[in-house]
């Protein structure tokens, strides 16, 4: 892993049958425990011309070990601290020398 690992994290894997209303549920079962990672929460102040108050956004950037299979319809969860998050893109860089950590760009929902 290129990155500091600073947590460690559980894939939280696939979907499990509907609710009685027909909509997928995600599921709270670990696919996999004790992955290395790097969660790291950015923020930004923006403002639009039809909202000039500043407004503060949070981001949070995740790197996972090269070859980590992990996709944007699971989810992760920090084991240190137990927040949850939604992972919005997995990007796996390329590079021909090293192989390059998996990066999520993640959403915090707990």
């Amino acid at each position: 892993m290129i990155a500091v690992p600073n947590t460690t994290v559980s894939i939280l894997g696939g979907d499990v049958p509907d609710s009685d209303f027909g909509d997928v549920l995600d599921s709270d079962t670990p696919a996999t425990t004790g992955i290395p990672a790097s969660i790291i929460e950015g923020r930004q102040v923006v403002a639009t011309e039809s909202d000039p108050q500043a407004r503060i956004i949070r981001y949070y950037t995740g790197r996972l070990p090269a070859g980590t299979v992990v996709d944007d319809r699971q989810r992760i969860k920090d084991e240190t601290t137990n927040d949850i998050y939604v992972i919005d893109n997995v990007t796996v860089p390329n590079n021909p020398v090293i192989p390059s950590d998996v990066r999520l760009d993640l959403r915090r929902v707990t």
